[in-house]
Parts: C-alpha cells; sequence; structure tokens
C-alpha cells in the first residue's frame, strides 16, 4: 500500500489564511466593540424610557 506525501503547499496555505483571518480580526475587532456598545447604550436608554413610561412618569 503506498503512502501519500503531505503537501507542503496546502499546508502553508492554510497557514497564512489562518494568520490572516487572525489580522483582519484584530483589525476589525475596535469596529465591531463600538457597534456592540452604541447597542448596548441604545438598549439601556429604551429600557429606561419603557420603565419611565410603566411608572407613569
Amino acid at each position: 500500500m503506498a503512502t501519500k506525501s503531505r503537501n507542503n503547499n496546502a499546508f502553508l496555505w492554510s497557514i497564512l489564511a489562518l494568520f490572516i483571518a487572525v489580522i483582519s480580526l484584530s483589525y476589525c475587532l475596535s469596529f465591531i466593540l463600538d457597534l456592540v456598545d452604541l447597542s448596548f447604550a441604545r438598549t439601556t436608554r429604551t429600557f429606561a424610557q419603557l420603565t419611565r413610561w410603566m411608572g407613569g412618569e
């Protein structure tokens, strides 16, 4: 039975793709966190307004 040799090019391309993915995520992380922070602040304001309405103020 013959054994297939590993394709080194495929391994190197996989490592390169993972490296690019990590770089892309680290670059976009600040934008993602800013969006989540804005969404959280907006949600907090919405719940505060609903609570005021329910309280009759």
